[in-house]
């Protein structure tokens, strides 16, 4: 049933899972900002219940007031979907990871935004050299306070969450929540995108790849990495399904999503212990050419990319021979942020955002 919701609790998605007091201390982060006025007047949260394989799943939608979506016709309204990452939910991904950044573009650019619930938290074993082994234990939830949800199914075999162990139906949840957007609100499947964040990512490139997801018209990525083959229950074979303009957003001291690639964890503690080990993973750049070979593919001849001084790398050519050269553009060094693109006719399908010396997060004022 459709109903709008009242506020409800953001706070940090903890409770769910037992852990030493410094362990908390690393993953602890700010207070949820409130919702700026812009947002609290200019949209509404709708809640909304679906029933997936007979599971029931929770998505939340931010919708503009009908003045900011004016210029947008009932069927062609497009659809903003932001994955959160692991232990955390849709509104708390909204409020403290984003800190409503999504919200005021929709109002600013007449779009309608769905903040997913991930499935139940998880539960993972991992060892502490101080004091002893330590367990990852749920906590009883009581009546008024549900079992929290946080994580996807995101096709990794080292990901070891409820949600993959469970072998959850994602894939069939974001299919369901285009439908249900597409009759509801009148928003184009055609113009729908998606953003995730970490685990979040990760299910959007298992969604990049896999025959019978959604087809996208864009997807973003904050902070997530391409499984190594041995690492992917998924086929990362490029083809015209992927063929899918992607924005990447690394940053580059990135202690849980290794910028140039390697294992990723949920946390490494101070002794150097690591929590939650997702296993291996390729650097942002080779992940980024690999998605753009789906518009490309390796040429024989010398690179025709822009190098600036950076090393050379080897020529694109598109699929199509009709579609002209494609061009790999390495972006100018920067003290802040380097941009490399991949273009095709001249128009960037793929581009990488290189964010120097930036950690886990999205790179958004006030986000955490």
């Amino acid at each position: 049933m459709l109903s709008q919701i009242q506020p409800v609790s953001t706070a940090p998605v903890l409770e769910h899972i037992k852990l030493s007091t410094s362990t908390l201390s690393l993953l602890a982060r700010p207070d949820p900002l409130e919702a700026p006025l812009f947002v609290r007047q200019g949209g509404v949260i709708v809640s909304v219940c679906l029933r997936i394989c007979n599971v029931y799943r929770d998505v939340h939608f931010y919708i503009p007031r009908p003045e900011y979506m004016s210029r947008r016709r009932r069927g062609e309204i497009p659809l903003l979907i932001a994955c959160h990452g692991c232990t955390e939910h849709g509104l708390l991904f909204r409020a403290s990871s984003t800190s409503y950044a999504y919200d005021e573009l929709a109002c600013k650019e007449g779009f309608i935004v769905a903040y997913p619930d991930g499935y139940k938290g998880e539960l993972l074993p991992f060892l502490c050299s101080y004091p002893a082994t330590a367990i990852l234990l749920p906590s009883i939830p009581s009546p008024d306070s549900p079992l929290p949800k946080g994580n996807w199914n995101d096709g990794r075999i080292k990901a070891i969450f409820p949600a993959t162990v469970e072998n959850v139906d994602d894939v069939s949840f974001i299919s369901h929540i285009i439908d249900y957007a597409q009759l509801n609100f009148g928003t184009s499947p055609d113009r729908t995108l998606m953003a995730g964040f970490a685990n979040g990512g990760q299910l959007l490139l298992r969604l990049l790849y896999e025959e019978n997801a959604p087809q996208l018209a864009g997807i973003g990525l904050h902070c997530a990495g391409l499984p190594e083959p041995s690492n992917n229950r998924i086929r990362t074979q490029p083809s015209p399904k992927s063929r899918v303009p992607v924005v990447m957003v690394n940053g580059t001291a990135d202690p849980l999503t290794p910028y140039e690639g390697g294992t990723i964890v949920i946390a490494r503690l101070p002794n150097g212990t690591v929590l939650g080990d997702r296993g291996p993973h390729v650097g942002a750049l080779q992940a980024a050419r690999h998605m753009a070979c789906s518009w490309i593919q390796a040429d024989e001849g010398e690179a025709e990319s822009s190098q600036r001084g950076r090393k050379k790398s080897r020529p694109l050519r598109s699929k199509d021979n009709q579609r002209g050269r494609v061009i790999e553009k390495r972006g100018e060094l920067s003290p802040i942020v380097v941009r490399d693109q991949w273009l095709v006719d001249g128009r960037p399908v793929i581009r990488l955002v290189s964010m120097i010396g930036e950690g886990h997060h999205v790179s958004v004022p006030g986000g955490s």
